[in-house]
């Protein structure tokens, strides 16, 4: 079996506390660069103040994308335990696939149909497990969740390509929306075949490590997962469950050398917050980044200080990514 295209520092790596992140300290009023205010738990930004004019029909649809994730947060695993319950799932038969093959085959069909443009299951790696919540609550996965269907939906580069402004936001909270639905559908799916299962988007575990242990892609520069046919023009979001399935192997790649020779995301950065170090290395810049992986490390909060500059969030460094277009 190949080896993931990461690596780390088993002496120094252990489980990332969530209440370290750039959201979550700035939630906190930690200071970000001097210049982040302090805002509430869903992260919400301010609307566009700087340079937009007049233009309420852009502003309305930024906001107006995030609604299904707000409606259906709280189904999400920040919520509470997996369904159904131990009890209800003992007192039933749930139904038997053929093998960990065929219940594999018929997640990812689902998944599909339900709106993921690339999915792939991984055994859960519990080093990709927050150790606490954004609030300092301890996190642990119900008993027996052994697997992660890891999913990613796609965004129109054409609205991301607008970055930084209304239309890539809009873009952005379609892409929440999206996750919320997908992982809410696909845990009902399983639920009701009589199987665990919790939905989660960016709660509960990192998104990135456990889509490269599904074979989706390898983390680029910019310190996004990049993919072979959507770049890094993708959300992320998993649901966990107790249906034996069969993991993907993680996918051999050259987004090292690739990032290495590009640095585009770099020079676009309008934050200064990516580096341009010619390798990847073990080396932090702040506490929100996990200590123990090789890569090249993101100066998020010096990123997010710009999307309060700027009124609005920013994915310049996604437009300008070429990794999958060709």
């Amino acid at each position: 079996m190949p080896e993931p295209p990461y690596l780390i520092d088993p002496k120094t790596i252990e489980r990332f506390d969530a209440r370290c992140t750039a959201f979550a300290r700035a939630g906190r009023g930690r200071p970000t660069d001097g210049r982040t205010r302090a805002r509430g738990a869903d992260h919400q930004i301010a609307a566009p103040t700087v340079g937009l004019g007049d233009d309420e029909p852009a502003l309305a649809e930024a906001r107006a994308s995030r609604r299904v994730d707000h409606l259906l947060r709280s189904s999400l695993s920040e919520a509470g335990d997996a369904r159904p319950s131990v009890e209800d799932r003992e007192a039933r038969s749930p139904y038997e696939f053929a093998s960990p093959e065929d219940a594999s085959a018929n997640i990812k069909a689902v998944a599909r149909r339900f709106g993921a443009c690339l999915v792939g299951i991984t055994r859960v790696n519990a080093l990709w497990v927050y150790s606490h919540d954004a609030g300092g609550a301890p996190v642990s996965l119900p008993e027996g969740l052994e697997f992660a269907v890891v999913m990613a939906v796609e965004m129109d580069r054409g609205q991301i390509r607008q970055s930084p402004g209304p239309p890539a936001s809009a873009e952005t909270g379609r892409g929440y929306s999206a996750m919320a639905a997908l992982t809410v559908s696909l845990s009902e799916y399983l639920a009701l075949l009589g199987y665990r299962s919790l939905p989660s988007g960016n709660d509960t575990a990192l998104s990135i490590p456990l889509a490269i242990d599904a074979g989706l892609g390898a983390m680029g520069r910019n310190g996004l997962l990049l993919t072979s046919d959507f770049g890094p023009c993708v959300r992320l979001c998993k649901v966990f469950t107790d249906l034996p399935l069969k993991p993907d192997v993680s996918a051999a790649d050259h987004v090292e050398e690739y990032c290495a020779a590009c640095g585009q995301c770099a020079a676009a950065c309008p934050a200064k917050a990516i580096s341009d170090a010619p390798q990847p290395s073990f080396d932090t810049v702040g506490p929100y980044n996990r200590r123990g992986v090789r890569r090249w490390a993101v100066d998020a909060e010096r990123c997010l200080a710009f999307w309060e500059e700027n009124g609005t969030s920013c994915s310049t460094c996604v437009a300008a990514c070429p990794y999958g277009l060709d």
